[in-house]
């Protein structure tokens, strides 16, 4: 009988093990999908362009905004098409992450967005992101009202924006 309960004990280790490894492969593979997307565009409207619609497709969000310093402005970029240059960075959160270079992550009830099919359940996350080589910031994205529930994915995406910000430095 005891040895009956060790196996099962240690069958449960072992699968609780594995389904870590396998979060942490989707993961991965979700930031390398993401990686390969903006690797095959020139041109920095279209890298920067290509950095929100790899996040709109891998990740989903209501909007998705980068800013950008190109010489004394800002550049304004959001996935819905709209550009503009900012003599100052007016969002107070972004403005926050360009100068710290430290990441936010906020949560709102998702029936407080803009969303029609939201329910009183679920969570809603908005993600502001430093986009840094080394410790200069090249560039914040935020992605607003994002449903991935899952928090495990936040520890891959520096990855991500790190080499989003090579891209768009190199531009």
């Amino acid at each position: 009988m005891t040895d009956l309960k060790h196996n099962q004990s240690y069958s449960s280790d072992v699968n609780g093990r594995l389904n870590k490894l396998a979060s942490e492969k989707s993961c991965l593979e979700l930031v390398v999908s993401m990686m390969t997307g903006i690797s095959q565009v020139s041109g920095l409207d279209n890298v920067v362009d290509s950095v929100m619609q790899s996040i709109m497709n891998m990740i989903g969000a209501t909007n998705i905004i980068i800013v950008y310093r190109q010489c004394d402005s800002y550049l304004y970029s959001d996935v819905f098409g709209d550009k503009k240059s900012l003599q100052c960075i007016e969002d107070s959160e972004m403005k926050e992450v360009f100068e710290s270079g430290e990441a936010i992550l906020t949560e709102s009830r998702y029936g407080d967005t803009a969303m029609t099919y939201a329910t009183q359940d679920l969570q809603a996350f908005t993600w502001i992101y430093p986009l840094k080589i080394a410790s200069e910031v090249i560039a914040v994205a935020k992605i607003e009202n994002s449903t991935l529930s899952s928090r495990d994915i936040t520890k891959y995406l520096p990855a991500f924006f790190n080499y989003a910000a090579q891209v768009i430095k190199n531009e």
